[in-house]
């Protein structure tokens, strides 16, 4: 009973840590693990991007905001390896733009799309130049 007890309370207070250490920001998706060559440690949409970090990051932005920025901060890239960025506007390809993530062990890039005025769901997702998804994030300009 009382080792019963004690896997009880170690498995509280784990979910506890667990909660705490949970990062959340706006509109930035979990970690990705490794995929072929790298993996996203951060993908983020904001207002800005300065000093290498995003700026004011959201899930939802005013049709008066004229860019959006897609953040991709990529870790342990085993080797030089093209990506695209492809913006979508209520489910129609709008941009696609294509970047190069740097061996080693951080890389950290970014592209931008003018979204002013134009309403409704947007997504943004990063592939491989085959078409290969490796993750997206969804946002709202209202």
């Amino acid at each position: 009973m009382i080792m019963q007890n004690l896997k009880c309370n170690v498995f509280f207070v784990l979910a506890l840590i667990g909660l705490a250490l949970f990062p959340y920001s706006f509109a930035q998706a979990d970690e990705i693990p490794d995929t072929e060559g790298f993996s996203i440690a951060r993908l983020v949409v904001a207002e800005a991007v300065e000093d290498h970090e995003p700026v004011r990051p959201g899930s939802t932005f005013s049709s008066k905001t004229m860019k959006v920025f897609c953040f991709l901060e990529a870790r342990n890239i085993v080797e030089r390896t093209p990506i695209v960025m492809l913006w979508s506007h209520e489910g129609k390809e709008s941009a696609r733009v294509d970047l190069v993530l740097k061996q080693g062990a951080r890389w950290r890039t970014f592209s931008s799309k003018n979204i002013v005025g134009q309403r409704g769901a947007w997504r943004v997702e990063i592939m491989d130049t085959h078409r290969k998804s490796y993750g997206s994030l969804d946002f709202t300009v209202e």
